[in-house]
């Protein structure tokens, strides 16, 4: 329902269960960083069973697009983050806000945008839960600590994970259209290499 391609299902399958290859080479995960079309700052997150394979790819992808790799994990932060509905009494941003600083570790919460794609049945099965979710932003090491304690406090935990967040000073807007254009095309170059997990840029939201 969130439009996630069977091969990342898949990919994140084998990275949990430790999976190998037909040959016997074991899947690792690997971080690529590079420069995108207008100087956007990209981190690459993979899972192969062939490094050089993958990083050939990658290369190949940034080359094509003017690009190239070279050190970007300085433009982020990598943080961890919890994806929550509250409990059915705590129906606004106030009551939510206060609830999850009292939890040690959390550093930002943010309202998202309601899911309206939820199936009748999991619909139905939210009457003990506030219709709105939200996401709490923490240290990747805190991550599940947090989601444990939530889920005590009657929170439903719809999601938990890392991800790389640009720096606010090293974050940038691009209103080329030209620019916008060749990095859509670029973002769907590393989308189609079957070993790309993720990727993350740091062009502002």
């Amino acid at each position: 329902k969130n439009n996630v391609t069977k091969r990342v299902i898949e990919n994140a399958i084998k990275k949990g269960s430790g999976a190998t290859s037909k040959d016997g080479a074991k899947a690792e995960s690997c971080v690529y960083e590079g420069m995108g079309p207008g100087g956007v700052a990209f981190v690459v997150e993979a899972l192969t069973d062939n490094k050089n394979r993958t990083i050939g790819l990658v290369r190949s992808a940034f080359s094509k697009a003017n690009g190239s790799m070279t050190p970007t994990l300085y433009f982020f932060d990598k943080k961890g983050y919890v994806v929550v509905y509250p409990p059915k009494e705590l129906d606004d941003f106030d009551k939510v806000f206060e609830k999850v600083l009292e939890v040690d570790g959390v550093e930002d919460l943010e309202q998202l945008e309601q899911d309206e794609s939820l199936s009748k049945e999991e619909s139905e099965g939210n009457e003990l839960f506030a219709s709105e979710m939200y996401e709490l932003s923490t240290e990747p090491s805190e991550a599940n600590r947090i989601a444990s304690s939530l889920k005590e406090q009657g929170f439903r935990i719809n999601e938990v994970g890392l991800d790389y967040v640009p720096k606010s000073d090293m974050a940038i807007e691009v209103a080329d259209q030209d620019t916008k254009l060749k990095l859509e095309k670029f973002m769907r170059q590393l989308d189609e290499i079957d070993d790309v997990t993720d990727f993350y840029t740091n062009v502002r939201d």
